[in-house]
């Protein structure tokens, strides 16, 4: 997950990432409450004629010292297309598995919430995907999910951005 969040030091590589009017800056602390519902997202090195896919995941459950829960999968969005006019990422579709906010226990300091960003493959079904009938993924199947797993499944390569906050 590393060599991901070093993605940041290219600029032309950070997703960006804002609630309201708010545009955060990586690493950037956020509560609880303002993180109960996704991000805006935006990418303006985007390819507007391509769709993307986010990937949100918490690196530091239950604890940044002792990860063992990790990574936990807050969020997959498919079908995202830049806005020409805002650079905002946006999609008419479901969430291919729904948002849960940050929720880290007590004591346990600040968590990275990082989110992945790729090119979304022609071949992508959101719901091969997805839970069946819709429904929203419950916590167990989210826990130490395996990313290299399912970016190999998924054919979608490498991240083509990368953005983070952090929340306790």
């Amino acid at each position: 997950m590393q060599q991901y969040l070093d993605l940041v030091k290219d600029a032309s590589k950070i997703l960006g990432l804002s609630y309201g009017q708010k545009t955060l800056e990586s690493d950037e602390l956020v509560s609880r409450t303002d993180a109960a519902n996704e991000p805006q997202l935006s990418f303006p090195a985007g390819d507007l004629s391509s769709r993307y896919i986010v990937v949100s995941l918490d690196n530091d459950a239950p604890y940044a010292s002792f990860n063992i829960l990790s990574p936990i999968l807050h969020w997959i969005q498919a079908d995202l297309k830049v806005s020409p006019a805002t650079n905002n990422l946006t999609s008419e579709g479901a969430a291919v598995v729904n948002w849960i906010g940050p929720d880290p226990p007590p004591g346990s300091g600040p968590h990275r919430y990082v989110f992945l960003l790729y090119k979304q493959p022609s071949n992508f079904n959101s719901n091969d995907h997805a839970a069946p009938g819709g429904q929203a993924v419950r916590l167990w199947p989210r826990i130490r999910w395996n990313l290299a797993e399912w970016e190999k499944k998924t054919k979608v390569g490498q991240p083509v951005a990368v953005g983070y906050f952090k929340s306790t």
